[in-house]
Order: C-alpha cells, then sequence, then structure tokens
C-alpha cells in the first residue's frame, strides 16, 4: 500500500462512500436549481393572481374552462416541484433525518406531465399562461430526470456508509500478504 493511501487512513480512518445526494444538495448547481424553481413558482403565482386572473375573465366560457383546468394543472406541478426542492435544501441543510427524507420523498410523485401540445386548445389560451406551461414543463422533467438518477445512486443521506470497494482491497491484501494500516 503506497504511503500517501496509509496516511490518509492515519487520518481519516477507514475510506467510505460518498453520499451522492447530500453533494448534490450542498452543490452550486442545486443552489441555481433551487432558485429557478422559486422563481417560477413567485411568476406563476403574480400571474395566475393579477394578470392571467384579468385575461381569463375575458376568454370564452369554453376557453375559460381549459385555462382553470391548466392552471390547477399548473399550480399542481409547481407545487410537486417545490416540495422535492425543499426536501434537498433540507437535506443540504442536515435539517431532515434519513427517516424525514424517505417519508417525504414517498409523498412526491413525478407522474406523465399534461404537455403543451395534447392541451386542447393551448393556442387560445393567454400568452403568459402558455409560457409558464412550457417553463413548468422544463423544469418538470429536468428535475424528474435529475430525480430517477439520485435515486438509482441511493438515498443514503445519514453517515457515510463503508466504502463497496473495502472487500475487494482486503482479499487483494490477503492474497499479497499485505496488511491494512
Amino acid at each position: 500500500m503506497s504511503n500517501v493511501l496509509k496516511q490518509e487512513k492515519s487520518v481519516a480512518g477507514p475510506l467510505s462512500a460518498v453520499s451522492f445526494s447530500k453533494k448534490y444538495a450542498a452543490s452550486e448547481t442545486f443552489l441555481n436549481l433551487f432558485r429557478e424553481g422559486m422563481e417560477l413558482i413567485e411568476e406563476t403565482s403574480e400571474y395566475l393572481e393579477g394578470e392571467g386572473r384579468m385575461q381569463a375573465r375575458a376568454l370564452s366560457e369554453h376557453i375559460a374552462l381549459t385555462y382553470s383546468t391548466e392552471s390547477m394543472r399548473l399550480t399542481t406541478q409547481l407545487m410537486q416541484l417545490a416540495s422535492w426542492l425543499v426536501v434537498y435544501r433540507g437535506i443540504a441543510e442536515n435539517k431532515l433525518t434519513p427517516e424525514d427524507v424517505e417519508e417525504k420523498r414517498k409523498k412526491i410523485k413525478f407522474n406523465a406531465v399534461s404537455r403543451a401540445d395534447h392541451i386542447e386548445n393551448f393556442a387560445d389560451l393567454p400568452k403568459g399562461l402558455r409560457i409558464l406551461i412550457q417553463a413548468t414543463e422544463e423544469l418538470y422533467d429536468k428535475i424528474a430526470k435529475l430525480d430517477s438518477h439520485l435515486l438509482s445512486a441511493g438515498f443514503d443521506i445519514d453517515s457515510p456508509r463503508e466504502n463497496p470497494l473495502s472487500t475487494q482491497m482486503a482479499a487483494l491484501e490477503a492474497a499479497f500478504g499485505t496488511a491494512r494500516q
């Protein structure tokens, strides 16, 4: 074994695996995603409470029904995204136990999103709502894909676990007669 590894092991103890979920949650990339998501939520809220509400009053009854349906769907999708973002912020800030994360994560559902090109009368909706729906689709896709990758990497946010290579390293050391220190 090299002196560097011996020295590292004596300072840090046994090598351990890194929690990708925790590492990602503490990254600048996540902070940017968090800001993007929260800004989209705020922008959508302002639009639906202000300009969007006024525009909806001017729509025909049929298009107003589509507007109402799609604004509720948009709000639901954004709440799912907000929940996901808040869970990962909690991981980064060490405010959640592994049990908390597991419980909260089970409540977040990334189901198929209704696509703008599948919305009846999409082109007749106010431009502001169309833009927000499309921006939410993009963010939803990004987070759903990221969530899938993070889940497949493991949701281990508690103390680091033993390095998966430790078994192979021990077998090599036994085969070559070198002792780990």
